[in-house]
């Protein structure tokens, strides 16, 4: 269902598993086990050390902590600088490479985000899928939190080219409004799904774990676990698609309706024009420095949460701090948003 859902054809599958941390590592274990140019998972891992992924430096967390875990370490990890609107610099590319190669690296995976956490940013995929295509390199998408765009005929174009990649992980806990967790780790060839975990285990899997096993014991790292799919699957089979698709693009609308009012407040700056239904900010007041102007968001943010009014996120961005609000819930009225950028006002007045 997924997979149909991104575009990619009857040779794709995938698994379901706890979290985005979790579906990321799993998909770039696949990654590693098959670029490597060796069984890694039966010889070990004897040249981590000269492996490494490329991705951005608004990747989430996760991301770097998979490399780390599979032995890549830091220099393991290329980041290519974002643009000016936070996205995937892909014309880096080929000096991404390079700098992989001064540092005696193989390249085996390109990362990209749709979306990033921080600015709701999407990637252009079709340039990353066109370099990653020419250089015989993994094309990883870690989709956790705006892969449901598939489900929106309005929006879906955000995350064009996303049926090229190798491995997609998406989170239906996050944009499909079903409790968490459940995660999708997709991959656009079913026989890659087995190679993170090619183990035999007498006792628990059957003929060495063969490729048209449904056991997912065999794909994932968990195996007791309890069946995250149906939270979903009951989901959709109770309010059917076009209400999820609705719910999507009304959130995606409230987010530019309240980046316009942002925008209409002279002591309000907008980071930039919302893709996704994040919205980052932060509240402006002229006699203050940088350094203060940073203080004061924390400040205004710790107040908000302790009134217990609105829940706010922070972000940080080129030596800013910034209020963040992910929409993604669609009993959400602009409305309640500007009793929040009221509150944001009242309470930097007093600080």
């Amino acid at each position: 269902f997924f997979a149909g859902k991104l575009g990619y054809d009857d040779k794709a599958d995938g698994v379901v598993t706890s979290g985005g941390s979790l579906g990321n590592l799993n998909a770039l274990l696949a990654a590693r086990q098959r670029m490597a140019g060796y069984d890694i998972w039966n010889e070990g891992a004897k040249d981590s050390n000269k492996l490494a992924i490329i991705t951005s430096d608004e990747k989430h967390y996760c991301v770097a902590r998979a490399a780390k875990i599979m032995g890549l370490g830091e220099e393991g990890i290329i980041t290519i600088p974002v643009k000016d609107d936070y996205s995937f610099d892909y014309k880096k590319l080929p000096e991404a490479i390079k700098q992989a190669q001064k540092l005696g690296r193989k390249v085996i995976a390109v990362c990209a985000a749709a979306c990033s956490t921080s600015t709701g940013t999407y990637d252009d995929l079709n340039a990353i899928a066109d370099f990653c295509e020419a250089n015989n390199l993994w094309f990883h998408v870690d989709g956790a939190h705006g892969a449901s765009v598939a489900f929106s005929s309005k929006y879906k174009k955000l995350i064009s080219g996303i049926n090229r990649a190798d491995s997609v992980v998406w989170d239906a806990h996050k944009m499909l409004f079903v409790p968490n967790l459940i995660s999708a780790v997709i991959f656009k060839n079913a026989k890659d799904s087995y190679a993170a975990f090619n183990q035999n285990a007498l006792y628990l899997f059957e003929n060495n774990a063969i490729e048209d096993s449904h056991d997912q014991c065999v794909r994932t790292l968990e195996c007791t676990k309890p069946a995250m799919a149906m939270k979903l699957y009951m989901s959709l089979k109770v309010h059917g698609e076009e209400f999820f698709e609705s719910a999507l693009d009304y959130c995606h609308d409230l987010a530019k309706h309240f980046a316009k009012r942002i925008q209409d407040c002279s002591d309000m700056e907008l980071v930039k024009e919302p893709e996704s239904n994040i919205v980052c900010w932060r509240y402006l007041k002229p006699d203050l420095d940088e350094e203060a102007l940073n203080e004061l968001q924390l400040k205004i943010r710790q107040v908000i949460i302790r009134s217990g009014k609105f829940y706010l996120v922070k972000t940080h961005l080129r030596a800013k701090n910034y209020l963040r609000v992910s929409l993604m819930n669609p009993l959400t009225r602009i409305e309640d948003l500007e009793q929040l950028l009221n509150l944001v006002r009242e309470v930097a007045n007093v600080s």
